[in-house]
Formats: structure tokens, sequence, C-alpha cells
């Protein structure tokens, strides 16, 4: 593991302890009206699918917060998790992918649930500097760790830790350094910056800048937990620093979780049945009413196994 990250468990409770709490009694629950109809489970959460689970958490300190957090028991519901990517623009070329609409993302890979995944960079910019808007079509490097449905696009980088699913189907999260490919058959992959949570204790306690961020985890049962919380939205929810992260998804049960890319690009798509789909956090990029979904390389998605 990084070197800079000394893992332990938190022990002296702050405010993002205070709301991880929070979270993780499922005070200040509220769902969007366009699944507030649908089933829930004996822990209030709304029922998506069979074994695919979601709620959202209000709260207004340590400042307005929006969380979406979706569990998936791979297992009880018949589940498997896909890593779509964006088009090859190229072939051999230098693009690994395209940027793409998460929500194309979501209706072409039939995804029950889906998030954003992999930092990126726009090819024709040099590393560090980001074109003015980002655009369907535009080709890109991925940021590490990148595979679908047994292709990998992008290999590891020690930069990046990842997160990915064996040959035999099971979610694994690999640390910097680790070279997943390298060792076993890599099925789906997506990179991610520094592990949240590793073997059940707090790996991330920098606190750092509020955005919006995006992380997945796995708790102590093998269950996906899938975390965004919006940001930039003065008077709606402000984000998360990366602490604040870490905590919140030990608070949710995770013995091992990844900070996946945030920004403007965090995401949460949702298929709800007799509704189609639904952007459940809505975007960051524009401005006032003028807001816009940011095209993104690969997401996260659960889908119906075969």
């Amino acid at each position: 593991m990084k070197a800079a990250i000394s893992p332990r468990r938190c022990r002296n409770p702050g405010p993002a302890l205070i709301l991880a709490a929070g979270v993780s009694l499922g005070s200040c629950a509220t769902i969007p009206a366009s699944v507030a109809d649908l089933p829930r489970n004996p822990e209030g959460s709304v029922v998506l699918a069979a074994g695919v689970d979601y709620r959202e958490i209000r709260r207004d300190l340590p400042r307005l917060l929006r969380i979406h957090v979706l569990r998936a028991d791979l297992a009880a519901g018949n589940l498997a998790i896909r890593v779509p990517l964006g088009p090859d623009p190229d072939g051999p070329g230098p693009a690994e992918a395209r940027l793409e609409d998460p929500l194309r993302l979501a209706r072409a890979s039939r995804a029950l649930v889906l998030v954003n995944a992999s930092s990126f960079g726009v090819l024709g910019y040099p590393e560090g500097e980001r074109p003015p808007v980002y655009l369907r079509g535009m080709g890109v490097d991925i940021a590490g760790l990148a595979a679908d449905s047994g292709r990998v696009a992008s290999p590891s980088n020690p930069r990046y830790a990842s997160f990915y699913v064996d040959g035999r189907g099971v979610p694994r999260i690999a640390g910097h350094g680790e070279v997943p490919e390298r060792d076993v058959a890599v099925r789906e992959a997506a990179a991610g910056f520094s592990p949240l949570v590793v073997r059940g204790e707090v790996a991330e306690e920098r606190g750092g800048d509020i955005e919006p961020r995006t992380a997945v985890g796995l708790d102590g049962r093998g269950r996906l937990i899938l975390v965004v919380a919006e940001g930039r939205r003065l008077g709606r929810s402000e984000g998360l620093t990366l602490g604040e992260l870490a905590e919140l998804m030990y608070e949710l049960g995770c013995v091992d979780a990844l900070n996946l890319d945030g920004g403007g690009s965090s995401v949460l798509v949702v298929r709800v049945l007799g509704w189609g789909y639904r952007v459940l956090a809505p975007p960051t990029d524009g401005a006032g009413p003028l807001r816009f979904r940011r095209p993104v390389p690969n997401a996260l998605a659960v889908v119906a196994g075969e």
C-alpha cells in the first residue's frame, strides 16, 4: 500500500464521524419522488431490484449534504458487476476510450445502477490541463486499470488503486503498486485514487477540499456498496472531504473501499421499474440553470446476472 497511508481505525469522533453515524442510523433519509412508491426492506431502504437497495441521506451538519447509498447483494440477487467503456475511437491509436454520456452507458449495459468510475486525461492536453468543456466523443487516456468484459483497455498504474472482478466473478480492491491483470484473470476493472478503508481500518484521514465524491466498497458480507455524495451546489449539497468519505464508508460497514473519480464526473443513474432510467445526482458542470452531465470514459454498473 501507499507508504504515506497509515491504516488505523479513527478513534476521535469529529464532524465527519457524526455525519457517518447519522448515515448508519438512517436518520433524515428521504427518497426522490420517482422511487417513493417502490417496496422497502426492513431497514427502510427502497428496493430497486432483487438484491439492490437504495437510500438518500440528507444532512445539514457539518454542512448541507445529500448522499446517495446503494447496496447490492451479488449472490442473493443473481447480480453481476460490469465496467462499461466508451468505444475506442482510434483502434491502435493513443486513445483508450472516448467520453460517453453515463446515461447512454447505463442503457447500453442494461444497468440496474451505475456510477462514474475512472479518472482520465483528454488527448491533446498536457497532463494536469483540462479542456474548457468535456464533450462526448473526445478521445481519452484512462488513468490506471480499466477492463470491460475481459478486455483490458488500460493497464495498471502504480499511482492508482483499482477495483476489479477476478476470473471467478469475485470483486476485489487492489492497492497502489498492485497489478491484478498480471496475476489473475480480470473480467472487469476501474481504477480509483487512494483506498479509503483497508481490511476494516480507515486508511484516509486527510481533510482536503470539499467536493462531490464517488466511492465503491465491499462490506463484511461481500456486498457491494456504492456512494455518491453531491457537491458544489450551495443550498443543496456542498460535498465531502476525503477523510469524511473514508469515515462514511467505514460506518457503512465497508471492510475495503476505494475513492473513485469525483468532482464534475460524479453521477448516479438508476433503473426504476415502470419509470425507466433516472439520474439521481444532478450535474455540476455549467452554471445556474445551464448545467449538463459530464461524459465519462467508463462506469461501474450492477446488472442482472445471466
